[in-house]
């Protein structure tokens, strides 16, 4: 359902007589001053007739809308998984830092074994 949709329903909504509405012997009867009925006549008409169509489709987006909803249980289950996953990723950029520094530390070795050997010590 569209926002624009939305609107429409709603300002047809707002427009009408707030009511209470009841069912008067198989007619609409306004529950207000018979003044302020007339002066709404053509909101309440409008607000009627489109209630047809509106009621089913505010019923469908709802249903859409509650298809679309998450339960507590599964956004604990992305949770724990979203944590799995940065545990996992920290786990792997930990092992490139450790792979880096072995790297790193087997250089410094080899060149301090190059200088020892340089100065004349066991190589």
């Amino acid at each position: 359902m569209t926002e624009e949709e939305l609107q429409a329903i709603e300002d047809r909504a707002s427009a009408a007589t707030p009511g209470p509405w009841k069912n008067a012997g198989g007619y609409c009867d306004v529950c207000t001053s018979d003044q302020e009925k007339e002066a709404n006549r053509q909101a309440n008409a409008e607000f009627v007739v489109h209630a047809r169509a509106d009621v089913p489709a505010l019923l469908a987006e709802v249903r859409r809308q509650r298809g679309r909803a998450v339960t507590e249980e599964e956004l604990e289950a992305i949770f724990y998984r979203l944590g799995e996953d940065c545990v996992s990723l920290d786990a792997e950029n930990d092992l490139e830092r450790l792979e880096a520094d072995v790297r790193r530390l087997r250089a410094e070795n080899d060149a301090l074994r190059r200088e020892l050997a340089l100065l004349g010590g066991p190589a």
